[in-house]
């Protein structure tokens, strides 16, 4: 499975600014974020679906799904995640 292409981003400009905002992340390429000098999120994506790995702590979690025109409230339920995988990342 690819990491997603750069069309795969067009919905969700949102919700990567508040992964850009997060205290600590910089994005290396579009939609490939570290932590401080580690990985920490990047996207990949089919035809049909899209989702993250994101790490918790240490070690990668599972996929966070993130759909195609995804409604707030899902991308909302998706920010929650990342953030609290970013702040168990601080701590570790």
């Amino acid at each position: 499975m690819g990491h997603a292409r750069p069309k795969d981003f067009r919905d969700i400009g949102d919700v990567l600014a508040s992964i850009r905002a997060l205290p600590g992340v910089t994005e290396r390429s579009r939609g490939v974020f570290y932590l401080r000098r580690a990985p920490f999120l990047h996207f990949h994506t089919t035809d049909e679906t899209r989702y993250a790995d994101a790490k918790i702590g240490a070690t990668w979690g599972p996929e966070i799904p993130l759909p195609f025109e995804a409604s707030r409230t899902v991308k909302a339920a998706f920010m929650k995640e990342v953030r609290a995988r970013h702040k168990a990342c601080l701590k570790s």
